[in-house]
């Protein structure tokens, strides 16, 4: 899988530039979890993360390393 992800959750890749780009779609209502097995940028927050992520209900995560 791209990301591990729980249930409800629309996971796809794209490229650009050399770039993996990995996204994170929660399709349901309530917050989900996302667990990353290494530090990535959230590209929509100008962040690093790592570890497990809450997305909140209806919420995207974009990431990139």
């Amino acid at each position: 899988p791209l990301l591990d992800v729980d249930d409800g959750v629309i996971t796809s890749s794209r490229v650009k530039d050399g770039v993996e780009y990995k996204i994170a779609v929660n399709m349901k209502e309530r917050p989900v979890k996302v667990r990353l097995d290494h530090e990535m940028y959230d590209v929509l927050n100008d962040r690093r993360i790592s570890g497990e992520i809450e997305l909140a209900g209806y919420d995207t995560l974009f990431v990139c390393d």
